[in-house]
């Protein structure tokens, strides 16, 4: 009984955590095979169409050859005759949107739980960041980002992989951003900051991914995965990259806004214009 409970509970899981991925499934089964059941129809139906004119012929014309050519059925009596061969093509095609329907109101869904989730993180950490400044001081802040800053970059340089082939020692330094590491220089990261805010300003929003692909345009170093898709800023606050240690061998960089507070990348970003 425990095993059956625990197997169902995996399932019940499963089909939670991957609800409207499955939903997409079904609903494109169920258009595909509404096609092609309908293709199936087709010949069949010419054939009740045929034999509705020659039923018709017969009570008008006492089924006669000429009778027969001389009929011609409404669209009702048309749709009498065939009606039934469509009924399973109708009901999966509106089975199929209604799967559809239904995954597109999941993603909905969980895209609003998972922005207000960030708004409260970024609200959160914007009024912490506040607070310090107010009680240690703007000097004392920068001070503390620093350290934060140090301390990511020699955690990270533990086990860096060998630069690549065309690593320029001079301008080049490896980058930490969030966990990611890649190289780039830090004039570099000032370009691409100015290239991210024309894109919104043209675009009216920019995605996390199009920040990675041009702070990394190969993709080795920063591919973007589906979060990096999913989230990105608005044109109503241009993008910050902080760089917290210019001078270090490796630069920490941070998301920012215009006012020095965190700006984190927000899911939905492109459906607010």
């Amino acid at each position: 009984m425990n095993w059956f409970t625990n197997v169902f509970r995996g399932l019940r899981g499963f089909a939670v955590k991957h609800a409207p991925g499955i939903l997409m499934g079904m609903g494109t089964v169920g258009v595909g095979s509404a096609v092609i059941l309908a293709a199936k129809a087709g010949p069949k139906a010419v054939i009740l169409t045929e034999q509705a004119e020659m039923e018709k012929a017969e009570r008008e014309y006492g089924g006669t050859t000429m009778g027969h050519l001389m009929v011609e059925l409404t669209w009702q009596e048309k749709l009498a005759a065939t009606y039934k061969l469509y009924i399973p093509p109708v009901g999966l095609t509106v089975f199929g949107l209604m799967c559809f329907w239904a995954a597109h109101g999941i993603d909905l869904k969980r895209q609003a739980v998972v922005a207000g989730l960030y708004s409260t993180a970024e609200a959160t950490l914007q009024e912490y960041q506040r607070k310090v400044v107010d009680i240690l001081g703007q000097n004392q802040a920068d001070e503390i980002r620093q350290s934060i800053g140090d301390d990511r970059v020699q955690e990270s340089q533990r086990n860096l992989p060998p630069p690549p082939e065309d690593f320029d020692l001079g301008t080049q330094k490896w980058c930490y951003l969030y966990g990611r590491r890649f190289p780039c220089s830090y004039n570099r990261i000032k370009e691409v900051q100015n290239e991210i805010n024309d894109q919104m300003f043209r675009e009216m929003y920019a995605s996390e991914a199009d920040l990675f692909y041009k702070l990394d345009p190969t993709g080795e170093w920063l591919r973007p995965d589906s979060a990096a898709k999913m989230t990105g800023w608005t044109v109503d606050n241009m993008l910050v990259l902080r760089v917290n240690n210019p001078s270090s061998p490796m630069l920490d960089i941070v998301y920012e806004d215009k006012n020095g507070l965190a700006y984190l990348p927000e899911p939905g970003y492109s459906q607010m214009y």
